[in-house]
């Protein structure tokens, strides 16, 4: 909940130095700007909701007009208003959608059976106000493009690189929206000319019409298991702005000449038209790089130069390094997971990653330089970071206390600690947001940054694509000139301040609704996937180590679990500051343990562990 006048806390319930116990909560739930009464020792009572924090809420219809939220961060049941909802009467335990109202809840849509897959996941769609189909005057504006090509007309005034030697696409396996293309020459001093092609979908989605205004509400696309829900209609998003192999496509290009310490001597920008060589996976791309993929000729010295300059871009980047790697899965024809896999960095991730970095980074310093208001990528620097540094010093990591804090999150890793580290820095710092004041992005490093690399499925990078293309000149390449750009955005421009400052805070909650609903998902599939493991041990890491329990991370599972002290087995326990000790046995984060499932709730996300042997 969010305090009236005051920033949000990141835990339920937790308001600054009041805490709201449940029972003092009121109609209030997470995320909620609420009046608080204060009371006694630290307490207090919410009296007025002032701003609800989300509209609609998915969950289980029980007996006598009461509901329990999927979220896992309402931990409660609510009361809904008498009356019925628009369409039939819900029975026990069925999902229905609840609309939060400013004095309540109001019964919604009753989707059917809970625990049915497909009633859970077009629940969590719901949830989020994740649209699966596309309004009818979107679609006929997307129709026209069905089939179509890239003709003569479109190419006109633009630069033709169709023969530029060895453009590819780097993507997933099932990725069909192919927003960026790279090629690369050497230069004859030895360096390095990256050739950054971007899907030019300000060609085809012009400002203010249908396709525009759908893509604007929606904010991105939302990558679901088994699923999709495009920004764009697949006619463009699949199709004509997707850079097929092959195919015509028309693109904004920006050209980086690096010397062959990875320098940066120079960018330009041009619209043009280009065709792709090769599309890659990330996989078949890693073993081309590593000089293990059986590709010969002119695509594997391409790639492999691209490794090589991805490694000095690399080693020059001042970023902080926290690595999240994903998970992919692998299902049966019925739609059941079979398998989980992690895809930690291979080489194509991150060499593709450091490319659209500089190029991003690149086009937000020409924006700013340009005095042209747009939308940047602004990270804020973290809050404190006592406990991260307390808990690395209880670890024996040296400098805890005083050193950088790349520093310091490189000498966790190499400790075993970076997992527990991440968790701890992640609590300490606030989520990347939109915003066309400040382009600071301080987990990169970068004085500014903005996203231009992913226009088919982001609508900030569409804003981004037409802002640069007001200073592009048909049928030449401009050059990107930057300097002195480490200041704040002017208002002045097409845009004003006013207008874009909306649109960031529309899109960034948009980014976090739909992030919550693809992590929510994806959490639900691995839990689905290890329900039929039964009492099998599985790996973790001790990721907290508190008086209540262990906060344990599965590495091949990309997710925790939590094990209850009474479990840890009979007699005294001791807490201390990031180490537990029951039954004669000592746990602290980074330890590697054996645990098995006890319980899981694979629709609210609840997953209960025991130690093997604890």
């Amino acid at each position: 909940m969010r305090p009236a006048a005051h920033s949000p806390t990141r835990r339920s319930l937790r308001i600054h130095d009041l805490f709201i116990p449940v029972g003092a909560a009121g109609e209030a739930i997470d995320g909620d700007r609420v009046r608080v009464l204060p009371g006694e020792r630290g307490t207090g009572r919410v009296i007025e909701v002032l701003a609800r924090g989300r509209r609609k809420l998915a969950g289980t219809y029980l007996e006598g007009d009461l509901f329990r939220p999927d979220a896992h961060s309402i931990p409660r049941v609510l009361s809904l208003k008498p009356g019925r909802g628009p369409g039939r009467a819900p029975r026990a335990g069925e999902k229905v959608i609840v609309t939060a109202t400013g004095d309540g809840f109001e019964l919604g849509e009753v989707l059917g059976p809970a625990g049915d897959r497909r009633v859970e996941d077009r629940a969590v769609l719901l949830e989020m106000e994740i649209a699966e189909e596309f309004p009818e005057e979107a679609n006929r504006e997307a129709d026209k493009f069905a089939g179509a090509a890239v003709g003569a007309r479109d190419r006109r005034g633009r630069l033709d690189f169709r023969g530029e030697p060895t453009v590819v696409t780097i993507d997933p396996l099932t990725a069909k929206d192919f927003d960026d293309a790279i090629s690369m020459r050497r230069a004859k001093d030895g360096g390095y000319l990256l050739g950054v092609h971007i899907a030019d979908v300000s060609h085809y989605v012009r400002e203010g019409s249908a396709l525009d205004r759908e893509a604007r509400l929606r904010g991105q696309s939302a990558y679901l298991p088994m699923m999709v829900v495009p920004m764009l209609p697949p006619a463009l998003s699949d199709g004509l702005c997707s850079l097929r192999e092959g195919e015509d496509r028309l693109a904004i290009s920006i050209q980086l000449s690096y010397d062959r310490r990875g320098t940066l001597k120079g960018s330009r920008a041009a619209r043009a038209v280009i065709r792709s060589d090769r599309r890659f996976t990330y996989e078949r791309a890693s073993r081309v790089m590593e000089g293990a993929g059986g590709e010969t000729g002119e695509i594997s010295r391409v790639l492999r130069d691209m490794l090589e300059l991805a490694e000095r871009l690399r080693e020059r980047r001042p970023s902080l390094a926290i690595h999240e790697p994903g998970v992919e899965f692998v299902y049966s024809p019925a739609g059941d997971v079979v398998e989980v896999l992690t895809t930690e960095g291979d080489a194509a991730h991150w060499v593709i990653e450091e490319f659209m970095l500089a190029a991003n980074r690149e086009v937000a310093g020409w924006l700013l330089a340009l005095a042209e208001p747009a939308l940047f990528r602004h990270h804020p620097p973290p809050g404190s970071l006592e406990e991260l540094r307390a808990f690395l010093k209880g670890m024996g990591i040296p400098g805890a206390a005083d050193r950088p804090l790349p520093e310091l999150m490189r000498r966790a890793e190499a400790a075993g600690l970076a997992a527990a580290a991440t968790s701890f820095l992640m609590e300490a710092m606030e989520a990347a947001e939109y915003n066309p004041l400040e382009p600071r992005h301080d987990a990169l490093g970068f004085e500014h940054y903005a996203h231009f690399t992913s226009p088919i499925r982001r609508y900030a990078d569409l804003t981004v694509h037409r802002a640069l293309a007001r200073h592009l000149t048909p049928g030449r390449w401009v050059e990107m000139k930057t300097k002195g750009t480490a200041r704040k955005a002017s208002g002045e421009g097409p845009a004003s301040t006013e207008a874009l400052e909306h649109l960031a805070s529309h899109l960034s909650r948009r980014e976090r609704a739909i992030g919550h609903a693809e992590s929510r998902l994806r959490r639900r599939r691995v839990l689905e996937f290890l329900s039929k493991k039964g009492k099998e041990p599985l790996q973790g890491v001790v990721l907290r180590a508190l008086e209540r329990g262990l906060v344990v991370n599965l590495p091949g599972y990309l997710l925790s679990g939590f094990v209850a002290a009474p479990s840890l087995g009979p007699g005294p326990r001791k807490s201390e500051p990031h180490r537990l000790t029951a039954a004669g046995r000592t746990y602290q984060p980074g330890q590697p343990i054996q645990v098995r499932i006890e319980r899981i709730d694979a629709v609210r996300g609840d997953l209960d562990l025991v130690v093997v042997g604890g």
